[in-house]
C-alpha cells in the first residue's frame, strides 16, 4: 500500500496526514498515541504506542524510559568503539534523559 502525503507545516509543527485505510487496518482511532521512528536515512516507523485513554504525562513518561534504555542498550554494546568525546556525549544525553523522567515521575507523584 503505497500512499504519497505532503509534509506540512503548522506554527512550529511538522504535520502529515495517515491514509485512513492505514488507520482502519491498524484498528487505530482518534487520540491514540503513535511512536515515530527514523527507518534507515529516508524511512520512518510508525506504530500505536499507547491508548486514547493513557493520560499524556504517563505516555510521556513510558517513551522516555523506553528511549533511556534503548540508549543505555547502546552505550553498553558500542562502548569499547567509541572515541571518548563520543561516550561523553552520549553519558551526558542519557544523563539528560533521566532527569526528565525524574521530573515527570515528581509531576506524576503530585498529582496523586
Amino acid at each position: 500500500m503505497y500512499k504519497v502525503r505532503r509534509l506540512q507545516k503548522r506554527g512550529k509543527q511538522w504535520m502529515i496526514n495517515v491514509p485512513a485505510d492505514l488507520v482502519l487496518a491498524n484498528g487505530w482511532k482518534k487520540g491514540v498515541y503513535l511512536e515515530i521512528n527514523p527507518k534507515g536515512n529516508y524511512g520512518l516507523d510508525l506504530r500505536k504506542f499507547a491508548d486514547d485513554n493513557m493520560p499524556r504525562l504517563s505516555v510521556e513518561l513510558e517513551a522516555l524510559k523506553r528511549e533511556e534504555f534503548a540508549l543505555e542498550s547502546l552505550i553498553n554494546m558500542t562502548r569499547p568503539l567509541m572515541s571518548p568525546g563520543e561516550f561523553s556525549g552520549r553519558l551526558a544525553q542519557q544523563s539528560c534523559i533521566q532527569g526528565k523522567i525524574r521530573r515527570l515521575e515528581q509531576r506524576l507523584s503530585n498529582k496523586l
